[in-house]
């Protein structure tokens, strides 16, 4: 009988002590990362001599990503890391430089169990000698094509050249600024990451900055990252019956097709290849490179008309330009009407219908074209549509772009709201950029050193800075029937 009691006492216990690690549940939404509650030692001990570390949180927690646990400088073998409900342990296997100041970066490891709240950028520091390393080095992240600053980007030091050899990091703040705090004075190597898989290191597609030497005592650091653009990269793909999409990274790429016969519609940065054959592929050289798709999309593709870019197109040109995605096969013109009158009109090329227009005549054009109006090669005809366009110079504004450069440099202006550019120049000594519908804009400068039209970045394996490159500070106001003059400097 006894043994019994004995025995439902001891299960009793056990139960309780299972309930009491079992995170309590129901209430608001946690919506806070745990915090520390204690450190034995504590943070930024002096003369440590210890074997081990504990951390205890305010709540139940759990370590993700344990590889990105970094000490530096590096021990070998590096620390074991348990967790234990709301403690992490430290358990160190060698022994620790003397007179040295490490710092056991955490990254975003740290996080609640309930609603995995991440801890980011915490740090403990501890010193064998009897004071802490004061260097620092802080700064910014910004997007150098937009000008904005990055928050959560990785800022890493290295004491090489080499990536693999990471020193310390941290991550942008919300504003994009960062701090490295406690590392032993010096020279290192810095890169900024956008580090989207979070493995601490650069991969093929995430933006990033070059390798740059740097100071502990430069304190005020901006670092500005790009995406790479690789000029031979090609995406190819059969989107509808009879057209291949050729997807390029590079402005007006060339594309040589090797086994049909057909037509171009080239674009900036895509180019449709029309073809009236059947083969089971299409075959091309692009870069010296030769590669084929395969054709298997048997499903026309609706005709969709574009008007011009801006009012300033149809000034230039006189003309309203009209742009099919597939190729034209012909047009009814009694089923067009600009202005109540059937205008002229001319195919110029199987993709483009051009209508003359005097705009001195008339402050505002409706142009109207009824649906089956246009044929095209597959027989798909248009929707009716109708475009308007103001030629009423009050109700639009003019910037002027006052610009001081080097007479032998070529700057380019890309005047842009949110990431879509509303025009783009040439920069002389003076450009007026007229009939801006009223807005706030943005203005980017840049060298275009290569002569290609669009900003080139860095190149990272040869360790080539960008195109220089400036985004005006704040925005452009236009109104209607106002002039605004700027000057912007060479970048």
């Amino acid at each position: 009988m006894t043994h019994i009691k004995n025995y439902i006492y001891i299960s009793f216990f056990l139960f309780l002590g299972c309930a009491n690690i079992r995170p309590p549940t129901g209430g608001d939404k946690d919506l806070s990362p745990p915090k520390l509650v204690l450190a034995i030692p504590e943070k930024n001990n002096l003369n440590f001599n210890e074997e081990s570390i504990i951390l205890e949180f305010d709540e139940y927690i759990q370590v993700r990503n344990m590889e990105n646990i970094k000490v530096s400088p590096v021990c070998s073998p590096p620390p074991k890391v348990l967790v234990r409900g709301k403690r992490i342990e430290v358990l160190f296997f060698q022994k620790l430089e003397k007179e040295t100041t490490y710092t056991i970066n955490f990254s975003k490891a740290i996080s609640d169990i309930n609603e995995g709240n991440v801890l980011e950028n915490f740090t403990y520091v501890f010193s064998t000698g009897d004071m802490l390393d004061s260097g620092i080095i802080k700064g910014n992240v910004k997007d150098l094509y937009f000008n904005k600053l990055l928050p959560n980007s990785l800022v890493a030091l290295y004491s090489s050249t080499d990536s693999s050899d990471l020193n310390y990091y941290t991550f942008t703040e919300l504003n994009g600024s960062f701090l490295i705090k406690n590392i032993k004075k010096g020279e290192y190597f810095v890169r900024a990451v956008i580090d989207e898989n979070d493995n601490l290191q650069y991969d093929h597609g995430e933006m990033t900055s070059l390798i740059k030497r740097i100071k502990t005592s430069e304190i005020d650091n901006e670092i500005g990252v790009f995406y790479i653009k690789n000029s031979t990269k090609i995406n190819a793909k059969n989107i509808n019956k009879g057209v291949i999409r050729f997807e390029h990274e590079a402005e007006k790429t060339n594309i040589n097709i090797l086994n049909a016969d057909g037509l171009w519609n080239r674009k900036n940065f895509s180019s449709d290849f029309w073809f009236r054959d059947t083969p089971p592929f299409i075959k091309y050289e692009s870069f010296g490179l030769i590669d084929s798709v395969q054709v298997y999309n048997n499903l026309p593709p609706d005709l969709i008309l574009h008007g011009p870019s801006s009012v300033e197109e149809i000034l230039l040109t006189k003309k309203i330009i009209l742009k099919s995605n597939s190729p034209i096969d012909s047009f009814l013109a009694t089923g067009f009407n600009l202005n109540e009158k059937n205008p002229e009109l001319a195919l110029t090329d199987p993709f483009t219908i051009e209508i003359p227009v005097d705009p001195m005549s008339c402050d505002f054009f409706t142009l109207s074209i009824d649906g089956g109006s246009i044929l095209n090669e597959q027989g798909k005809k248009n929707d009716s549509i109708v475009f308007s366009f103001n030629l009423n110079s009050n109700d639009y504004g003019i910037l002027n772009v006052l610009c001081s450069k080097k007479s032998e440099e070529t700057m380019i202006g890309e005047l842009f709201q949110d990431k879509k550019i509303v025009r783009k120049c040439s920069l002389s000594d003076s450009t007026s950029m007229q009939f801006l519908s009223p807005g706030d804009y943005s203005l980017r400068v840049f060298s275009d050193l290569d002569g290609n039209n669009v900003w080139t970045p860095g190149e990272i394996e040869n360790n080539i800075e960008p195109e220089p490159i400036k985004v005006y500070h704040g925005f452009i106001v236009i109104k209607p029937n106002w002039e605004v003059d700027i000057r912007v400097e060479s970048p």
